[in-house]
């Protein structure tokens, strides 16, 4: 990949907040050549590919849906590439639109000298393929990519413990592109303007634990903090709409959004730690109509899971299934119409215990990794599934 050494092929990034030890660069869209995806049978309504490992390794690849209207959303992919030449490499993060495999935006981080451990990486978030997070020296830059606008740099870097450690955050794509922190205690905190990590709090969100966003609309639960354990789901939209979408008993621990409904897993209570951090105790999915609040509820399933990265479109949602060990993690695809739920177990010497999951209107996508010594948790390959092929792909769980 000549191209990959072009100067006209990278633009530098001028910081306001001057940073040594690396150079940051943004790709220019028209010189990017990477290669295409190339997608190979891999048994009944399956293909894969290995066409995202560009370089010389290849670590964590977050999948994630995004839709506007009414139309089906659009799958990427942010895939993070390491090339090393003899003591020097530099990390590549890109963002890869799916099917077709175009590259619509990527960030390159060079170190002036080669260090162990780095003193920076390009990362990424479960639910926020859009945005990816620069950190250096216990501080991140968070950093949004808008397809009109090209890249937003959130100045100054940010140094909050529970944003940058203990939340899971959540961004929506408007214009500028929002980010979502569920902080428990301190509510759900925004951060909302071009050019800037400033942070407001949304009005009485303590408790905020989790959430997702997509189709032009913000969703979370906030856990009760008294009485009876309860949960809320709330939601927002650009307009400024905030509201309470619908109160249930238990833990709400998974939210996803389509153009239509939310779709979400419950349970009396966890397992062990609280903040939706163990399985639940009598899980069961639901949906919620987003115009009407109607909901519907899914049978209570056969022992306690946690589910992790929702993707939800039309009859179908995707998610990430955890249970007890030794079987821990795996893919799961939901039918909503009839409520059954078809796996796809961890395949021989691979890990899904860093994978995501993504739907369209045609195909589940996720991410498998290797579990071996030396590629650990770098990615093997990428897995779709056709849709309309459900009852026969996988395994059937319930």
């Amino acid at each position: 990949m000549g191209w990959f050494d072009d100067p006209a092929a990278w633009r530098e990034v001028k910081l306001k907040d001057a940073t040594e030890g690396f150079i940051l660069q943004e790709g220019v869209p028209s010189k990017l050549r990477f290669p295409q995806l190339e997608w190979e049978s891999c048994g009944n309504g399956c293909e894969s590919t290995t066409s995202l490992n560009a370089f010389d390794s290849t670590g964590d690849a977050v999948l994630g849906a995004r839709g506007n209207g009414s139309m089906a959303p659009v799958v990427y992919v942010a895939v993070d590439n390491t090339q090393t030449r003899g003591n020097s490499w530099c990390d590549v993060r890109r963002l890869v639109r799916l099917p077709d495999g175009v590259t619509v935006g990527a960030l390159r981080l060079v170190p002036h000298a080669p260090k162990f451990p780095f003193e920076a990486w390009l990362s990424s978030r479960f639910d926020m393929v859009g945005t990816f997070l620069l950190l250096n020296q216990g501080r991140i830059l968070y950093v949004s990519f808008d397809p009109q606008m090209g890249w937003d740099f959130r100045e100054p870097w940010d140094s909050d413990r529970v944003r940058g450690t203990l939340s899971v955050p959540f961004d929506l794509e408007t214009s500028p592109r929002r980010i979502f922190f569920p902080g428990g205690l301190r509510g759900l905190e925004v951060m909302a303007d071009t050019g800037s990590s400033s942070v407001v709090v949304v009005p009485d969100s303590a408790g905020a634990v989790l959430g997702a966003a997509n189709y032009g609309m913000a969703v979370w639960s906030e856990l009760s903090l008294e009485g009876p354990r309860s949960s809320r789901i709330r939601a927002w939209s650009p307009d400024g709409d905030l509201r309470t979408l619908a109160e249930l008993p238990g833990d709400i621990c998974g939210l996803g959004v389509d153009s239509e409904r939310v779709v979400g897993i419950r349970g009396d209570g966890p397992t062990n730690s609280d903040w939706c951090q163990s399985t639940l105790v009598n899980p069961r999915f639901f949906s919620i109509s987003r115009s009407t609040g109607e909901r519907l509820d899914g049978p209570v399933l056969d022992q306690p899971y946690a589910v992790l990265s929702i993707s939800t479109w039309g009859n179908f949602a995707a998610f990430v299934i955890l249970r007890s060990l030794p079987d821990r993690s795996s893919i799961g695809l939901l039918r909503l119409s009839d409520w059954k739920i078809r796996q796809f177990p961890t395949p021989s010497r691979r890990t899904l215990g860093m994978s995501t999951v993504a739907v369209d209107d045609e195909y589940i996508y996720f991410t498998v990794d290797y579990d071996e010594i030396g590629k650990f948790k770098h990615l093997d390959r990428l897995y779709r599934y056709r849709l309309d092929q459900f009852d026969s792909i996988g395994e059937p769980m319930n």
